[in-house]
C-alpha cells in the first residue's frame, strides 16, 4: 500500500512530466486514492467480520442445546411410554398401543402447534 508520502512524490513528479503522461499518471494516481481509502475500511470491516463469526458460533451452540435437550425430552417420553405397559392379548394394532409410540405423540403436538400459529 502507497503511503501519502510516496503518493505526494508521484503527484509532484506528474506536474513536472509531458501532458499526455500526466494525464495517465494522473488517472492512475485518482485509482490509487480511491484504492486506498477502500483498504482504510478493512479494520472496521475485519471486526465486524469477526463480530458476526462469535455470533455464529454463540447461535450454533443454542441450536446444539435445543437439539440435545429434544433429544433427551424424546427419550424421556419413551420412557414414560415404556412403564405404560400394553393391553392383554394385543395385537400391537390396537389403540392403546399406537399411543406407546413416541411419534405419535410429537406428531399430535406439532399439529396443535401448527394450529395455534395459523390462529394468530
Amino acid at each position: 500500500m502507497m503511503d501519502h508520502k510516496y503518493l505526494s512524490e508521484i503527484k509532484a513528479r506528474c506536474n513536472e512530466g509531458r501532458p499526455t503522461a500526466r494525464i495517465d499518471v494522473k488517472a492512475l494516481i485518482t485509482e490509487v486514492e480511491r484504492l486506498t481509502a477502500e483498504n482504510i475500511d478493512y479494520p472496521h470491516l475485519e471486526k465486524e467480520v469477526v463480530g458476526q463469526q462469535k455470533q455464529n458460533a454463540r447461535l450454533r451452540k443454542i441450536i446444539d442445546n435445543r437439539d440435545q435437550q429434544i433429544a433427551t425430552l424424546k427419550k424421556a417420553l419413551e420412557l414414560a411410554i415404556a412403564k405404560i405397559g400394553s393391553c392383554n392379548n394385543c395385537d400391537q394394532n390396537c389403540n392403546f398401543c399406537a399411543l406407546k409410540e413416541p411419534d405419535y405423540y410429537i406428531q399430535q403436538t406439532q399439529q396443535t402447534h401448527e394450529t395455534q400459529e395459523a390462529s394468530l
